[in-house]
């Protein structure tokens, strides 16, 4: 769902980076937060990234959060 594609710029002594990605995979928010990371890791600032969480973490977070019903409320009252 994400595909980065790299170029060298000889003229210009550059290099290039384009990201592809699909719209239900990034919004605006995480989009951002994946173009700092790509800079600092060009810019030779790795150290500066911040630690990734497990997945699992992630996956907990989901499932100890508010239970179906509460969801369906909420989308229904926002979706009509």
């Amino acid at each position: 769902m994400m595909r980065a594609y790299v170029a060298h710029d000889v003229v210009n002594s550059r290099w290039l980076l384009l990201v592809v990605n699909h719209h239900l995979m990034l919004d605006h928010t995480s989009l951002d937060i994946v173009s700092e990371e790509i800079e600092l890791i060009c810019t030779g600032r790795r150290d500066a990234l911040p630690t990734a969480d497990p997945f699992r973490n992630f996956v907990a977070r989901a499932q100890a959060s508010i239970g179906t019903e509460e969801h369906e409320t909420f989308f229904r009252s926002m979706l009509g």
